[in-house]
């Protein structure tokens, strides 16, 4: 069936929409004159309009104040609390804790000036919106997922603090009389309205402070690269909001039906490593949540057992070693190396053999798996491998990964510090530089329970390509640049994928990848060669991918979690003793689908193997 009929714009539209005019005022206001000259508009002849305008404005700015004191006493608290719990992680981050601090400091403060001092709603509309925007700015930088959720609640304070605040200057008592005698008595001129000061400082103070405001998201929140921008609590705001935002929702919905029968028929050919089947699990649970989890139980397990399976995906040279051992194609490997001196010798070597050794050749720190720790380089040829390689690598060697600005940065950080480094050298994908940023042509492929699910063309502005051979293009508009979803639309440009055979191909490698490791979901980076439709190449995978999958995020978490609580029901029930036949309405409740089918519980395999032994 169709989506729900059209319906409001989103929220967020909305409120940049209320921004935007705040803008427009001033304009407006001029040409009104301009074009109304002879109208002769006296407000005070029209008493209940102006009394019902004043008692409307003071009603909304008081209840704008008392609202969002009461935001910023909470929020402060909050702050304190992040404050305390960021000086006792495991990677303590003192500095932002003291900031944080400080900026809650003033901002009680202010509170209890305006407690005893008789208040002035502008001001202390100010001073919340300042702080909030303050604070907002610091909790980017926090590695937890509290601090991050803080981060969106002083963002949305922020935001409407302006608004209210933008309304009182423009609406008070002295302001109001002054901007509605000069548009509906235009014939008066501007040097005989009273306090005109007054008003030009009003008006002047919010364009300067929409304009602030909006330079601020462009050079803070829109460059913030973190997972938490595309939270999928959202999700189900836009869709109930934005009518493109339903239909996509719409869309998602129905794919992930059509998708079920095959995943559902994937489990019974599947075998989870024991690995992962420690990841803890709840009904509704998000696609964030259940990252985190996973690396929550990778930190269980490496401090209870010394299981390092999460190296499968941190240390790329284990899974070269994998990948290759398993006979999935990957570019060719020259070489894998855990020791400096052999290493450096290695270089020597290839060097002085440069009539027979093919540039260009790409080194890969393995232990540097992060984009941000730019963990690869590429040297072109045998004059540049001592020049550029030897001193990259002397840097890269003694590199600490990280994975900051995460939900899971604390749990992750702790695993990556245990890494040892390595250096893998790689000979060129052998393919057309297809992509906007000339790189070989790449999707990341999300794999669930050995089914390939979908996969993102990263480099084409995230462009899904779905298993029933369709493609949808995000629409990315000015009111969502970086920060949160809207609609999408089908796209043409990769139809050529399909039609030619590339797709399946792909699914299928990334398809035996994730069956190779035995891991419910991955995702699994491939390198397709335009002219050779059968042969693409994994570049690498992921176990905690911060990608953002839009309205597929919701069932993709469903169909990793459903298999898995499946599994949970069934190690609970064989502990309790019960009946194998018996099963409670709740629980029956949880494991089914949204096809509302009951979930099975993944086959464990038989192994006391590491993840990435062979």
């Amino acid at each position: 069936g169709e989506p729900p009929g059209r319906m409001a714009p989103a929220l967020l539209e909305l409120l940049d929409f209320c921004v935007g005019l705040l803008l427009f005022l001033p304009l407006c206001t001029a040409t009104w004159r301009l074009l109304q000259g002879s109208l002769n508009f006296d407000p005070g002849k029209w008493p209940m309009v102006k009394r019902a305008l004043s008692f409307l404005s003071t009603s909304i700015i008081l209840t704008c104040s008392s609202v969002f004191r009461m935001l910023a006493l909470f929020n402060y608290c909050a702050v304190i609390l992040e404050c305390v719990s960021l000086c006792v992680l495991h990677d303590p981050q003192y500095s932002l804790a003291f900031y944080l601090s400080l900026s809650c400091t003033i901002g009680l403060a202010c509170q209890l000036k305006w407690s005893v001092v008789s208040p002035r709603p502008a001001m202390e509309l100010m001073e919340i919106w300042l702080i909030a925007t303050l604070q907002c700015t610091l909790l980017m930088t926090s590695r937890s997922d509290f601090g991050l959720a803080l981060m969106w609640f002083n963002y949305g304070i922020a935001k409407f603090g302006l608004c209210a605040w933008s309304f009182h200057l423009l609406t008070n008592v002295e302001c109001a009389r002054e901007f509605f005698h000069l548009i509906f008595n235009p014939s008066q001129s501007f040097s005989d309205i009273e306090n005109q000061s007054l008003r030009r400082k009003g008006v002047a103070a919010v364009v300067i402070c929409v304009v602030l405001w909006r330079g601020w998201e462009v050079c803070n929140l829109h460059p913030w690269t973190n997972t938490f921008k595309n939270d999928g609590r959202y999700l189900s705001i836009q869709a109930r909001s934005s009518f493109e935002s339903a239909k996509a929702a719409h869309r998602a919905e129905m794919y992930y039906l059509s998708q079920l029968p095959h995943i559902e028929a994937s489990i019974n050919n599947f075998t989870l490593h024991p690995y992962f089947t420690k990841t803890e699990v709840w009904a509704g649970i998000r696609l964030e949540d259940i990252i985190i989890q996973r690396a929550k139980s990778f930190t269980l397990q490496f401090d209870t057992t010394g299981a390092t399976g999460y190296k499968i995906e941190k240390d790329k040279c284990y899974m070269l070693n994998f990948l290759a051992a398993h006979r999935i194609e990957i570019p060719e490997i020259i070489g894998i190396y855990k020791d400096r001196e052999v290493f450096f010798k290695r270089l020597v070597e290839l060097k002085a053999s440069m009539n027979t050794t093919k540039y260009p050749i790409f080194a890969k720190a393995c232990h540097l798996t992060q984009g941000g720790d730019k963990g690869t380089t590429i040297v072109n040829s045998a004059s540049r491998l001592t020049m550029e390689l030897f001193p990259w690598a002397e840097q890269k060697w003694d590199q600490v990964a990280r994975d900051d600005n995460r939900p899971w940065s604390e749990n992750m950080n702790r695993l990556l510090a245990n890494l040892e480094p390595g250096i893998a050298l790689q000979r060129k994908f052998d393919g057309f530089r297809l992509s906007p940023n000339h790189t070989p042509l790449e999707v990341k492929v999300e794999v669930v329970w050995g089914r390939a699910y979908l996969g993102l063309f990263a480099d084409f502005h995230d462009i899904v390509a779905l298993r029933d051979g369709t493609f949808e293009f995000t629409d990315r508009t000015r009111y969502s640049p970086d920060h949160y979803t809207v609609g999408n639309h089908p796209d043409t440009r990769l139809l050529w994928l399909q039609d030619e055979g590339h797709m399946r191909s792909v699914w299928a490698l990334a398809e035996s990848v994730a069956r190779a490791i035995g891991v419910g979901e991955l995702r699994v980076d491939i390198f397709i060669d335009p002219v050779r439709p059968a042969h693409p190449a994994v570049n690498e995978i992921s176990l905690c991918s911060g990608h953002n999958y839009f309205f597929h995020s919701t069932y993709l978490a469903e169909a990793w979690a459903g298999p898995l609580l499946a599994g949970k029901y069934n190690q609970e029930k064989a502990r309790s003793g019960l009946n194998s036949g018996w099963i409670g309405e709740s629980t029956i409740k949880n494991l089914k689908n949204t096809a509302g089918r009951i979930w099975k519980a993944p086959r464990v395999r038989n192994t006391t193997k590491e993840v990435w032994e062979i």
